[in-house]
């Protein structure tokens, strides 16, 4: 269960990657003014990954705690 998490962790960071380079480009030819607003899918999606990182660490942190000795 926890590569599922982690591949949906990685995947939220690969789409801020790509769409964060994708707004750069379009921000360089269309000018700032017209291509500020393409900077806020890579931001949500690198919230989105802040936070299932978050969610993975703290339930492996409990999931760690749980288990027999």
């Amino acid at each position: 269960m926890f590569k599922f998490f982690r591949l949906i962790e990685n995947f939220w960071l690969v789409f801020a990657i790509i769409s964060f380079v994708y707004a750069c480009y379009v921000c360089f030819n269309m000018g700032f003014e017209d291509g500020y607003r393409h900077f806020f899918v890579p931001a949500i999606a690198f919230m989105w990954w802040l936070f299932r990182r978050g969610m993975r660490k703290r339930m492996e942190k409990n999931m760690g705690d749980n288990r027999p000795q």
